[in-house]
């Protein structure tokens, strides 16, 4: 898993990875572009949209580790929620 802010480097990390063998990318960005199509530029993700792009990410990627491949996910940390223990 590649995270953090954009313009870090995950996805030209995430491509070199890729071209191994066994390896699949998975961008959540690729799943933004779909889901905004046809919408206002800067328009800002909803919860709704948020829940259903992390949906489509999860199944695109067991997806591939039921086909054996390995993955590696970039995806832009937009909030850091700090957790209570």
């Amino acid at each position: 898993m590649l995270a953090g802010p954009g313009g870090a480097g995950k996805t030209s990390t995430a491509a070199r990875i890729a071209r191994h063998p066994d390896w699949e990318q998975v961008s959540e960005d690729d799943y933004w572009v779909k889901i905004k199509e046809g919408h206002p530029w800067g328009e800002l993700r909803t919860p709704e949209e948020e829940r259903i792009v992390q949906d489509e990410v999860v199944r695109r990627i067991v997806e591939l580790v039921a086909r054996k491949k390995n993955v590696v996910l970039e995806f832009i940390l937009y909030e850091i929620r700090r957790i209570r223990y």
